[in-house]
């Protein structure tokens, strides 16, 4: 069998984060242990002080704090392992999502194109959820538990023997009704769920085909189905309901009934019962305590197996995305390449989409690209295309703006002017061509200011993109966050606003390339057929 990388998968990286938080770590299983611990006491005490007050002994102001205190610190310590076990599970869920995300980056274009990029997303979300849930809810919460129950079982038998002898056959029955009740409701959950999603299907359905069920008369058909499928949800949530009716009932009728039995048997007042079940009064009640304490933790413990059960197909699933072969670069590829870069007569497609054909072109060291043109135009659509086909990182002046004011354009447009919004985007674009080698999609009227076209100017080739009037008007009439077309929203005025701008968008481009009626890529293979 083939052995995997050591350092590949979830339970290795978890493994390095529990080295990376050590304190964190090791606090929580000490929490853990204490809380398992202060659980035990309260009833032991509580014991003393009833033993004492039955042999008419005054109540002593030590043993009535020591019995609260008690109480007080497993409050304190079981919130306190809720903390940590929520911070333990972050930082492994954090350390997973860094792994994940740094493989993500060292995958070949290939594999990434021929994946679902919805799949790869549940992988960072919904299957590191379950991962975190396996640290909390799971394997920590479980072996907790069975701790509490193994420690709860010492007590008693050396409190009680004859309680210990009965509750060894009664627990594990229990704890196998409980998986089969928790099935049961699970399975009736599941059914509830696949219910009211067709409900849910069925509304947008009856509304994109009314008029065929006019037409057909099929309306009481489809009432009917509503019905039906209404039905299923009503018998899955009656079966969760029973099920949980079910099992209270039982888990406190053989609580009653294994207190009972002890308090019968310790009374019988045989010597030889009385080895194994006699027991004083604040024994007694602090026997009573530790039974119903050992009930819940074993409740907890069929949902922790289920948690666990459902988080290991998580755990498969991201360990398969994590054990997918990376690129490999050459040795001399280690380090970022300089200089020029010269593509000669290139065909590169996805499967059977090309995206290029016997192409060339020379991409000189750190040039960058710059996209103007009228709003509507496409600038943001063809920089992002451009983006994904060149690898090479674009820049949105506009919400680069909006995320340094913390406004939004018409709001600064507003409240500011707009001789501050301009200096805005002198100030940036000065800042964007100290970056070299990126793809900047500018405002409408950047490029209108002498300094802003200097600056494209030399850093790179400009590239414009015009639509007509009418195109950009089909465009943009939805929109609310063009200033200039506020209360101006109208094909005359655009044009009338084109038409000012022109010699200047003319004067100042190396490339012009009309959008209209052509999809992003189409515009992309024209602008880099024009910088072959």
């Amino acid at each position: 069998m083939k052995n995997r990388h050591p350092e590949t998968g979830v339970f290795p990286a978890v493994r390095t984060a529990v080295r990376t938080h050590r304190i964190l770590s090791v606090g929580t299983v000490l929490c853990v242990a204490a809380s398992i611990v202060s659980s035990l006491l309260p009833p032991l005490l509580l014991a003393r002080v009833i033993d004492s007050l039955t042999a008419g002994l005054p109540l002593s102001f030590t043993a009535a704090l020591l019995y609260f205190g008690s109480l007080a610190l497993e409050r304190v310590l079981s919130s306190a392992q809720e903390t940590l076990l929520v911070l333990f599970g972050q930082k492994m869920t954090h350390a997973l999502r860094s792994e994940m995300s740094r493989k993500l980056t060292r995958l070949p274009a290939g594999t990434l194109a021929a994946q679902n990029p919805g799949e790869v997303a549940a992988r960072f979300s919904g299957d590191v959820d379950t991962v975190e849930a396996l640290f909390t809810s799971g394997i920590i919460s479980m072996i907790a538990d069975a701790c509490r129950i193994l420690s709860i079982l010492a007590v008693i038998a050396v409190k009680n023997t004859g309680l210990a002898l009965i509750l060894l056959p009664v627990l594990p029955i229990l704890t196998v009704f409980t998986r089969f009740v928790q099935k049961r409701m699970l399975s009736a959950q599941l059914e509830n769920r696949r219910a009211v999603a067709a409900v849910s299907g069925q509304v947008p359905e009856t509304l994109h085909n009314i008029r065929t069920i006019h037409a057909l008369g099929l309306e009481e058909y489809m009432a009917k189905r509503y019905d039906r499928r209404i039905g299923e949800s009503y018998t899955a949530v009656e079966k969760t309901n029973f099920y949980d009716a079910l099992y209270s009932p039982v888990v406190l009728l053989l609580n009653a009934a294994v207190v009972g039995a002890v308090m019968l048997l310790s009374a019988s007042g045989k010597p030889e019962i009385l080895a194994l079940f006699g027991m004083s009064v604040g024994t007694s009640v602090a026997v009573i305590n530790y039974i119903s304490r050992i009930f819940s933790p074993i409740e907890s413990l069929g949902m922790e197996i289920q948690t666990i059960q459902s988080a290991m197909a998580g755990v498969k699933r991201i360990d398969a995305f994590l054990s997918q072969a990376e690129r490999t670069l050459p040795e001399e590829r280690a380090t970022a390449a300089r200089g020029d870069i010269v593509l000669s007569h290139v065909t590169f497609g996805y499967k059977s989409r090309p995206v290029l054909r016997d192409f060339s072109m020379t991409v000189k060291e750190g040039e960058q690209v710059t996209l103007i043109g009228r709003t509507g135009a496409g600038k943001s659509t063809v920089a992002a295309e451009l983006e994904r086909q060149l690898h090479i990182p674009r820049a949105e002046m506009d919400a680069l703006i909006v995320e340094r004011e913390g406004m939004a354009i018409s709001d600064i447009f507003a409240e500011k002017g707009e001789t501050y919004f301009r200096d805005a985007e002198t100030a940036l674009l000065k800042d964007l061509t100290e970056k070299k080698g990126i793809i900047i999609s500018c405002g409408g009227g950047a490029v209108m200011r002498d300094e802003n076209a200097a600056l494209m100017k030399q850093c790179g080739k400009i590239v414009l993109l015009t639509a007509t009037p009418e195109t950009i008007y089909e465009r943009v009439k939805d929109s609310t966050d063009r200033p200039i077309l506020n209360g101006n929203m109208n094909v005359d005025y655009i044009r009338e606003l084109m038409e000012k701008r022109k010699d200047r968008y003319l004067a100042v481009a190396d490339v012009v390339v009309a959008t209209d009626q052509k999809s992003a890529e189409e515009i992309t293979r024209e602008i880099l057929a024009a910088f072959a």
